[in-house]
């Protein structure tokens, strides 16, 4: 994504799960079903996040300039 994108997290699942940065920047907390989180990133680099309720559920966000 592009450098001030915000990307949002949809939790379309049952059961709750969180989106939480592996560098400790961001933690959404439980994200119940049907609910949301966003952030915007503002800074280059790779950012990678898991749900620390199901740790093989992850994934990166790459921001450039």
């Amino acid at each position: 994504v592009k450098k001030g994108t915000k990307v949002i997290w949809e939790n379309l699942d049952a059961w709750g799960h969180t989106v939480t940065s592996t560098d400790g920047i961001f933690d959404s907390k439980t994200i119940s079903g049907n609910m949301t989180f966003e952030r915007a990133f503002n800074e280059p680099g790779t950012f990678g996040f898991l749900c620390v309720i199901h740790p093989s559920m992850t994934g990166q966000v790459t921001v450039e300039e």
